[in-house]
């Protein structure tokens, strides 16, 4: 492998790690390994503020480690990928 690929590699996985190591992001993705919710079922399930839960969810999308899916009023997140607790 060349050395740049590697640097590369670690800038990703650095970035990957930043978004993970945040407590209230990893609490999301745990509910969120059980299914599909809604900011408002996270933000009870979590009992944190519904801005708050809105945030990181904005991060994560960033990241592409959630899915967002519209349904009427209401956005339901998931996992992007289950190779997130792999």
């Amino acid at each position: 492998m060349h050395p740049k690929d590697r640097h590369e590699i670690a800038e990703v996985a650095s970035e990957l790690l930043r978004v993970l190591s945040n407590p209230k992001r990893l609490l999301i993705l745990c509910y969120l390994s059980d299914g599909e919710l809604s900011v408002q079922q996270l933000q009870v399930a979590t009992g944190l503020g519904q801005s708050t839960v809105s945030q990181q969810l904005a991060i994560m999308r960033g990241e592409k480690l959630v899915a967002a899916r519209r349904e009427a009023q209401s956005v339901y997140y998931s996992l992007e990928s289950e190779e997130v607790f792999a």
